[in-house]
């Protein structure tokens, strides 16, 4: 007896479209999996530049009110405001720019503590920025510089430890005994000053605006450096102890 086998009804080309058909699926899967692994980058992209743009903002209004608020402490531009005072404290600066390049906030200083000393104003003057090496030294130069000016030699003290406006403010406090100097610097600078030495504890403290740089980018510069500056004023007062 012959036994005929039965034809099976998938051919060859059925076969070949079964695993085609399959692959198309998996391709649309992956496809979709695809957009929607690209959406979801999208917004978390979107999320972080949002937190972004919101610190931002924050810090640049924390910027802005801070500016503000050292704008409205007022800072003697007449030398006949100025107390009679035991202390005058100079801050220091560069005195030159770059090389053979003078400093005109250096110039300003020196020749308004030099002013309020021949005034009378001060009897003393406390000379005080950064000797971190020996290849600069600012509280020489200005000694050298006040001396030039009439200031006797003897009546000026050096702070080689000046290397921000905090630490000269609180060294003329607690290492020299000046609780009520006259500060000099030019006026943005003066505010701050004041700003760290009333919340530092010291008492009538006064200061005198020295003459400014009438050059638009310097103060242009001096601008964005001081409104952090003083953001920075503020942190180093709260971390006081």
């Amino acid at each position: 007896m012959i036994i005929q086998k039965k034809s099976s009804s998938l051919t060859p080309i059925t076969l070949g479209v079964i695993p085609c058909f399959a692959c198309k699926i998996c391709a649309k899967n992956l496809l979709l999996r695809c957009r929607f692994m690209k959406l979801g980058a999208f917004r978390v992209l979107k999320i972080a530049c949002a937190l972004l743009l919101a610190v931002f903002a924050a810090v640049a209004a924390l910027v802005a009110l801070t500016y503000v608020y050292f704008e409205a402490i007022p800072v003697s531009r007449e030398i006949g405001d100025i107390r009679p005072a035991e202390y005058g404290l100079v801050l220091g600066t560069s005195k030159y720019f770059s090389k053979n390049v003078p400093n005109l906030y250096y110039q300003g200083r020196i020749a308004a503590a030099a002013e309020l000393y021949k005034a009378g104003k001060i009897r003393k003057i406390i000379a005080s920025g950064d000797y971190s090496t020996r290849y600069y030294n600012e509280p020489k130069n200005m000694r050298d510089d006040l001396v030039k000016s009439g200031v006797n030699a003897s009546d000026i003290i050096l702070d080689n430890a000046g290397l921000r406006t905090y630490d000269s403010v609180r060294r003329c406090r607690d290492i020299f005994g000046a609780e009520s100097p006259v500060v000099v610097s030019q006026a943005f600078h003066c505010r701050r000053a004041l700003f760290l030495a009333r919340n530092l504890g010291m008492k009538d403290v006064q200061a005198f605006a020295a003459k400014d740089s009438a050059n638009l980018p310097t103060r242009m510069r001096n601008l964005g450096r001081e409104s952090l500056a003083r953001v920075k004023a503020v942190l180093d007062i709260l971390q006081t102890d």
